[in-house]
């Protein structure tokens, strides 16, 4: 028998112990996984209202603004009106049908591709296996240009 200080577990407590620790380590890695996947609606939504510049003209694209610019667009396209006075980001526009098409098929697109960037962003975070992988991660890169 040998004499020696040392506790001894049984193999199936190890096995235990090893379970937990990769069940911590599972939740940890599906912790930050959720973080990621908010930060990248979160940057989205903030892409998503940043505007746009069109022709020079900066133009919101909250949700508001973006409702704004379809009332126009239908006004104009039935004939209720000739002409616009738009309140354009950085001052006031007189806007006809064409104009007005253009800024909504610019916002349109703008939008889209802000939502096509979150859905590839949210791919490649399912894809990600380690921490240290989702700690590099950048929710940042691969958004559309607001020009």
């Amino acid at each position: 028998m040998s004499n020696t200080n040392e506790t001894l577990i049984p193999q199936d407590m190890l096995d235990q112990q090893q379970l937990i620790e990769m069940s911590l380590q599972q939740r940890d890695t599906e912790e930050v996984r959720q973080q990621l996947i908010r930060k990248v609606a979160d940057y989205r939504y903030a892409r998503e209202i940043a505007g746009v510049f069109v022709n020079g003209v900066k133009v919101g694209t909250d949700r508001i603004v973006q409702s704004t610019i379809n009332n126009c667009l239908n006004s104009l396209r039935e004939g209720f009106v000739s002409s616009i006075e738009f309140k354009a980001e950085n001052g006031w526009v007189m806007i006809g049908l064409d104009e007005i098409r253009a800024i909504a098929q610019h916002v349109s697109a703008y939008v889209q591709q802000c939502f096509v960037a979150e859905k590839a962003h949210l791919s490649a975070i399912s894809a990600l296996t380690t921490l240290a992988e989702m700690d590099a991660y950048d929710v940042t890169a691969g958004w559309p240009s607001q020009s």
